[in-house]
């Protein structure tokens, strides 16, 4: 009897090696190896809104409730092959194995990934200075309030137009149809000839 009491004492909390993992219950279901043998469908507790599917050969820590290992349940699931080891104390990051991160840095917030990443919603507000490196494709119409500078050339398939004026350094555009539907030429037996009959 002390013995199957102490054995019921060790595997209380035990370690074990993740074999298969299913998502596809109310609690993520595990198979594990370790010293209690091999345990099938040992509930994953995982923190309220927070999903993670281990793969095989991570490290599961087990709780025998009551000391029975029928009741095992998995309370926290590592995985030291992923393991980042250059945070910073207070710092933050939810990672995976292909290197994506979201990472609370000391100085800032990055979000990093050698995947595509997609923000789906039906408005999307940034509040602050935003800078965009590279190639930028907008499908839809762009609205915008405020000052536009560009240092490159614009180039439009369609129409450009303006509610009030378009100019470059030396004329406003409205300035120069004035010009050309007011202008007038001399004469060839003196005097100055009409103005244009086909206007701007």
């Amino acid at each position: 009897m002390l013995t199957q009491l102490r054995r019921q004492l060790q595997l209380i909390a035990t370690r074990a090696l993740v074999r298969l993992s299913d998502p596809a219950t109310a609690h993520q279901r595990l198979q594990v190896t370790g010293l209690v043998g091999t345990l099938d469908g040992v509930d994953h507790l995982q923190p309220y809104g927070l999903s993670a599917r281990p793969q095989s050969g991570a490290e599961a820590l087990l709780l025998a409730l009551g000391g029975d290992v029928g009741h095992t349940v998995a309370v926290q699931v590592a995985d030291r092959r992923y393991h980042l080891t250059a945070l910073e104390e207070g710092e933050v990051a939810l990672h995976d194995d292909q290197g994506q991160r979201v990472y609370l840095t000391r100085s800032g917030m990055l979000l990093e990934s050698l995947q595509a990443i997609q923000i789906k919603a039906p408005t999307v507000e940034i509040v602050g200075t935003t800078t965009i490196t590279g190639d930028t494709t907008i499908t839809g119409r762009l609205t915008h309030q405020g000052d536009m500078t560009s240092s490159g050339t614009l180039a439009a398939q369609g129409a450009i137009s303006s509610a009030t004026s378009i100019a470059d350094p030396e004329i406003t555009l409205s300035a120069l149809r004035s010009a050309y539907n007011t202008h007038t030429h001399p004469g060839d037996s003196g005097g100055t000839t009409g103005t244009p009959s086909h206007t701007l």
